[in-house]
């Protein structure tokens, strides 16, 4: 979805910012390195913002690198249950578009949602208020 290589003047912005810096830590790990599935590291990621005591449809669009659909993911989340299935959802709360390899290594906990979205390499439209409260839930310990 972007390139590789981080954009400085980006990140120095995104650093101070009151919201944005609540993306700054890596993901829990939600999915091995070896595990050819992403639906699993959808339904973990679910799992953790069940605690929110929220009400969203979120859905996780996955490109691959030369931008071909590589699925669909929707969250359902109710306080304290989570739904995930491999489809689109109308209306989300929050659309979350990013790349195999970048949802890769954030799901490894090798990259920050900062970064990602910094560097392109993550996009997301609806709620910011949302997505920070969810991140927080999933870097959680």
């Amino acid at each position: 979805m972007g390139s590789d290589r981080a954009r400085p003047e980006a990140v120095a912005h995104l650093r101070d910012d009151p919201v944005l810096g609540r993306f700054q830590r890596p993901f829990r790990r939600l999915i091995e390195p070896a595990d050819r599935d992403l639906g699993g590291s959808f339904d973990r990621f679910g799992l953790a913002a069940s605690r929110a005591t929220v009400t969203a449809r979120v859905l996780f669009r996955v490109a691959g690198d030369t931008g071909e659909p590589v699925g669909s993911w929707s969250l359902e989340l109710t306080p304290g249950r989570h739904r995930v299935t491999p489809a689109t959802v109308d209306r989300p709360d929050l659309e979350v578009l990013v790349g195999e390899r970048t949802w890769r290594q954030l799901a490894e906990g090798k990259l920050s949602p900062k970064m990602a979205f910094a560097t392109g390499d993550m996009r997301v439209r609806g709620s910011i208020r949302l997505a920070a409260q969810l991140a927080e839930l999933v870097h959680a310990e």
